[in-house]
């Protein structure tokens, strides 16, 4: 199953006795790296950030129709539950639309740059919904962002300023639906929430394409040979096991 390619069960035969929450950091670690090549992907992939956002999660979902078992579970989840998970999906869509659109429209490094502060963000965020104190320890880590970002964001034109708040705006939304997930996952299945989420967010991204797809312009929603390979790469790695590995690290790890 597409859950199980992770790198921890390369080591497993070899750790029989690492807990949980190692195999959670390990996993976590794996999905910031493939993550992280989404900046690289979303920089070279030519297609208007609403386009290559449809196409990465539509081709997400897709990829979870060879799974039978996301059918069998979706039938033990709840409709409550359901409709927390499509609205995650839609946060999720938000995230992801602001990200490549502030890649668009400053550069790679300044996103991710502004994309560090989802930690100082986290750091509120997470004690608000699962109604614990906040912790001076995680803020004050949080704030150790703040210098760089003055650094890079300094020395950038004005140009980027766009790009710098929407990259802002990306870090509080991812913010918001990792501790949400953290709050509602449970013991739900993860390739089953995630192909929830994805869906979601395929079906919300459909309503935006209008404002870049018209009639007249039909031919430019369809990749060129060089970004479908490029989008099969984001959808299937860093999308879908970036996050599974993710959604199985918050079973033992908090969200911040």
């Amino acid at each position: 199953m597409i859950e199980n390619i992770s790198i921890i069960h390369f080591f497993s035969a070899s750790l029989p006795y690492m807990t949980p929450t190692n195999r959670s950091y390990i996993e976590l670690h794996f999905a910031v790296l493939l993550f992280g090549f989404t900046a690289i992907l979303g920089e070279v992939i030519s297609l208007h950030p609403i386009l290559l956002t449809w196409w990465r999660v539509v081709l997400a979902s897709a990829f979870f129709l060879f799974f039978p078992r996301i059918f069998r579970h979706l039938k033990s989840i709840s409709k409550r539950h359901v409709r927390i998970f499509v609205g995650i999906g839609f946060l999720v869509a938000l995230h992801w639309l602001t990200f490549y659109w502030s890649i668009k429209t400053s550069n790679a490094s300044t996103t991710l740059v502004c994309l560090a502060t989802t930690t100082f963000f986290t750091a509120f965020i997470e004690p608000a919904i699962m109604k614990q104190q906040v912790s001076r320890l995680q803020v004050g880590l949080g704030l150790l962002i703040i210098p760089g970002m003055v650094l890079i964001v300094n020395s950038t034109s004005d140009a980027y300023n766009i790009g710098i708040i929407l990259g802002i705006c990306s870090a509080l939304l991812a913010a918001t639906f990792g501790t949400l997930n953290k709050r509602w996952l449970g013991d739900h299945d993860t390739v089953t929430v995630t192909w929830i989420e994805m869906v979601a967010a395929s079906v919300l991204l459909t309503f935006f394409l209008p404002f870049v797809v018209s009639a007249d312009t039909i031919d430019e929603l369809w990749p060129s040979l060089k970004d479908w390979i490029y989008l099969v790469v984001l959808a299937l790695l860093c999308t879908n096991v970036a996050y599974l590995l993710a959604l199985r690290a918050l079973r033992h790890l908090s969200a911040y």
